[in-house]
């Protein structure tokens, strides 16, 4: 990691916030890509960084570049299967595997984007520790 980069870096950091869940799932609330996304876009800019998210071999790579030319990146692997989940009409989750549909596809995509930004600039959701209690 270079100078410039670190202190761009160290700069941006100063100016992300916890951001508010905006959306609610089957057992949790999250803030999804377009909260994390909005709450970070200028700073990313004005702080001299772009963001690349790229489908890659090994899943969803999204890289933090700044006009230094350093970069870093996160990569989350693609799922070899996508595990679908309904309510069972009793306040219950079913989960079964299914090939993905590019719907699913996209899902998997839209998430790892969102992970992969929320990693990358070091963001905490508010209540995020709340996702381990998903299946329980």
């Amino acid at each position: 990691m270079n100078k410039e980069f670190f202190e761009a870096y160290k700069k941006l950091q100063g100016r992300i916030k916890t951001i508010a869940p905006n959306e609610k799932g089957f057992n949790y609330n999250y803030a999804d890509l377009d909260a994390v996304w909005g709450m970070v876009r200028n700073a990313i800019a004005e702080e001299g960084f772009i963001v690349i998210n790229s489908c890659v071999e090994k899943g969803i790579e999204t890289r933090l570049i700044h006009e230094s030319e350093h970069e870093e990146k996160s990569t989350m692997p693609w799922t070899t299967e996508i595990l679908s989940k309904k309510k069972d009409g009793q306040g219950g989750v079913t989960q079964e595997k299914k090939s993905p549909m590019p719907q699913d596809r996209g899902s998997e995509i839209t998430y790892a984007r969102r992970y992969n930004l929320l990693c990358l600039l070091q963001i905490v959701v508010k209540g995020e520790d709340n996702d381990a209690n998903y299946n329980k």
